[in-house]
């Protein structure tokens, strides 16, 4: 199970500035679809034809991923943004809803 977590942290594309340092074995961060899943799986689902360019558009569109603290996932949950877009997202940023309760991303390199 630890290289399952090490392969999801490593996999995120961004993380938060207060999470640097942090490990997500111990339970510190947790590995999170910055566009919750369901828009990705609603997006395919629509998907007609079903062409392996609008296969890759609709990943690289919908399928980026972050690491953020506990307590950022509290937040988001707290906002009623665990699930769900805000209700203005223009379907153009994916990091919408962290810019929305304030959580500052950076590349997770």
């Amino acid at each position: 199970m630890g290289n399952q977590v090490q392969l999801k942290a490593g996999a995120a594309q961004f993380r938060p500035r207060a999470a640097v340092g942090l490990r997500h074995g111990k339970g510190e961060i947790v590995y999170d679809h910055a566009v919750p899943f369901r828009y990705l799986q609603e997006a395919l689902l629509a998907l007609d034809p079903v062409t392996l360019p609008a296969v890759a558009a609709t990943l690289e569109k919908f399928a980026t991923r972050a690491i953020i603290t506990k307590a950022e996932n509290a937040l988001l949950n707290a906002s009623g943004l665990s699930r769900k877009m805000p209700a203005d997202w223009d379907e153009l940023d994916p990091l919408a809803r962290y810019k929305a309760v304030g959580i500052d991303l950076v590349e997770n390199t």
